[in-house]
């Protein structure tokens, strides 16, 4: 017979909790037009062989600059978040739309949008072998410069 003498109570430590690794990385793109057209994008991790992440979040900021304010100002600009796997299989596309906190007035001249996600709940994971996790963005045609900063977060675990 077992005697619990503890004041506290403690749950059992499974060990795919211990094998959980906490990561965050961002990236900046370059300008908008960097990758074409009016887009922005950059790599956030590749996955390593064994590994696999879990995206738990994602948070994007980002600006347009144009040579003068539009008459219609953006309503939301969309991120996608893309994990690419190596070997056959699409990609994941998930997508975060970034809502305005800032707009230019029409006949400012530069004009500036500003655009933000909160931290985005998201599930989403990236199996290692050199799958890449990236955004990109597209902010139609008439974008003078600006970029976009994306974060994720969640963990890493073996496979």
């Amino acid at each position: 017979m077992a005697l619990n003498v503890n004041a506290t109570i403690s749950g059992p430590v499974t060990t795919q909790d211990a094998a959980r690794t906490p990561f965050g990385y961002s990236c900046s793109s370059g300008p908008f037009g960097s990758l074409g057209g009016a887009q922005a994008g950059c790599n956030l991790a590749t996955v390593p062989f064994g590994q696999m992440l879990v995206i738990e979040t994602v948070s994007c900021f980002g600006e347009l600059v144009q040579p003068a304010a539009p008459t219609q100002p953006l309503l939301g600009l969309p991120v996608q978040l893309i994990t690419t796997p190596v070997q056959g299989g699409g990609n994941l596309v998930h997508v975060v739309m970034m809502t305005p906190y800032a707009h230019a007035t029409p006949g400012d001249s530069p004009a500036y949008d500003g655009f933000a996600t909160s931290a985005t709940p998201v599930r989403i994971y990236a199996v290692g072998g050199g799958t890449g996790v990236g955004f990109n963005v597209s902010a139609g045609s008439s974008i003078g410069f600006g970029g976009v900063t994306c974060t994720i977060s969640g963990y890493a675990t073996g496979l």
